[in-house]
């Protein structure tokens, strides 16, 4: 049996090791984000139903508020370039957890794999929460194995993955998603053919239905709300509901020869006052 040789340089990378590699670690890293034995990866693309914010955008803005209790998707900017004797890591931020933005499904990174990290953004706060693309995000180890592993085997392009992303979560919505794809029909990730896709899927998903019901259902209640505080306040000042209710009647000056004088103000006579006493 042939015995395999154990690396001896095996094992977690420290900071300098990983900055010595870094171009062979991943695309787009920086020398920033290495830390004493770990690299923080940033915010590359961010994902909000059919909107996306990317770093190679020309978006005026880069910053999206998540609103308490939302959340959006994130592509890390770097691309991880794994050669089949190297593992990583993925874990959360504390600094963001500390803040009530949870960073979920980091993890175990298998060796072969290129291509960026994915993770869902949600903030668990009661105050919206800003990520701006570049802002780190998550924080990765790598591990250099013994030995080479059988590497994995279903890496795509970026361009491919975040296609067949906007495609999944824009059908994941009403037809009003469709429309903002329909605005941003330019983007290399979304052809002619994509939307039409995206359409059709979408008018045969049962959310169209359920989101419909929805609307009527709160249509309906919002008409009888106004109905019923119209007659709240009927039964409450019926007089002067009475009196607002009819119409306005000019008064003319009798003085003058067709009628039509100005008008003179309405004068009420003061009531006569009776001594009761004899």
């Amino acid at each position: 049996m042939d015995q395999v040789e154990h690396r001896p340089d095996s094992g977690v990378l420290t900071g300098v090791e990983i900055a010595a590699c870094l171009n062979e670690l991943m695309k787009f890293g920086s020398g920033e984000c290495v830390e004493s034995c770990s690299y923080d990866m940033r915010v590359g693309t961010i994902f909000r139903g059919s909107d996306r914010i990317s770093h190679e955008s020309s978006h005026d803005s880069k910053v999206i508020q998540i609103l308490p209790g939302e959340f959006v998707y994130i592509y890390t900017m770097e691309e991880l370039t794994l050669g089949y004797d190297m593992i990583a890591t993925a874990y959360a931020m504390n600094s963001l957890s500390s803040k009530g933005l949870l960073v979920i499904n980091p993890g175990h990174v298998d060796p072969g794999f290129r291509g960026p990290l994915t993770v869902t953004a949600w903030n668990l706060n009661n105050k919206p929460q800003a990520i701006e693309v570049g802002d780190k995000m998550i924080t990765v180890l790598f591990n250099r194995l013994s030995e080479n592993a059988n590497p994995f085997s279903r890496n795509k392009s970026r361009v491919d993955r975040e296609r067949a992303f906007t495609k999944h979560v824009s059908t994941e919505a009403s037809i009003g998603i469709a429309q903002l794809i329909e605005k941003n029909s330019a983007s290399q990730l979304v052809t002619n053919a994509d939307l039409e896709a995206v359409k059709r899927e979408i008018s045969n998903s049962p959310l169209n239905w359920i989101s419909l019901i929805i609307a009527i259902v709160g249509l309906i209640i919002a008409i009888l709300s106004v109905f019923s505080s119209d007659a709240q306040v009927v039964q409450q000042f019926p007089a002067s509901s009475a009196i607002l209710n009819q119409p306005s009647r000019p008064t003319f000056n009798e003085n003058s020869s067709d009628g039509s004088g100005p008008i003179q103000p309405a004068i009420t006579p003061e009531p006569t006052i009776r001594n009761p006493l004899p």
